[in-house]
């Protein structure tokens, strides 16, 4: 029967590509997630954290990346979040850099900012390569930086700039 309508297929095939789409106004009319004028977000990325700052239309400030790219990228697409002004790690364990890859999935990410104590020294080599890959600048934090963008601004309170990264007490 549908072969002889084909608007009704037509119907169909555009549904089910909505559906596995799911583009972020449709999903905000549809689910109400993220409410309007969210400002916070926490991603459900498994163990580990990822969350956003709003920082203006299509953009958010992300801290740490999560554990799986996929349910960051899932998150971030779910928000509208086409750019990243700034992606923060807080540090380089797995479950906070593992999710990169989806942060970087089709944004626009104008820079990395870590911190200066790269340990495990192999998830801190990765964010490096893939930084560097899409020319990505990665500086790291220190106390008394100020930032601004869109209608955020921070200013970083550790560490010291005169320090190295934390020694074991002996």
């Amino acid at each position: 029967r549908l072969v002889r309508r084909p608007w009704w297929c037509g119907l169909f095939g555009a549904l089910l590509l909505l559906a596995l789409v799911r583009p972020a106004p449709l999903t905000r009319v549809v689910t109400g997630w993220p409410p309007p004028g969210w400002r916070y977000a926490m991603c459900d990325v498994g163990q580990g954290d990822a969350t956003v700052l709003a920082a203006g239309a299509g953009a958010g400030v992300v801290v740490d990346a999560g554990p799986d790219p996929a349910a960051v990228d899932r998150c971030l697409r779910q928000l509208g979040i086409t750019r990243v002004p700034l992606l923060v790690l807080t540090h380089f364990h797995a479950d906070h850099v593992a999710g990169l890859p989806g942060v970087l999935r089709g944004r626009e990410v104008a820079a990395i900012e870590t911190t200066g104590f790269e340990e495990p020294r192999q998830e801190a080599e990765f964010v490096r390569r893939e930084a560097a890959g899409r020319h990505i600048p990665v500086t790291r934090a220190v106390a008394g930086e100020e930032r601004r963008t869109g209608p955020l601004s921070w200013r970083v309170l550790w560490p010291p700039a005169d320090t190295g990264p934390p020694t074991a007490a002996g």
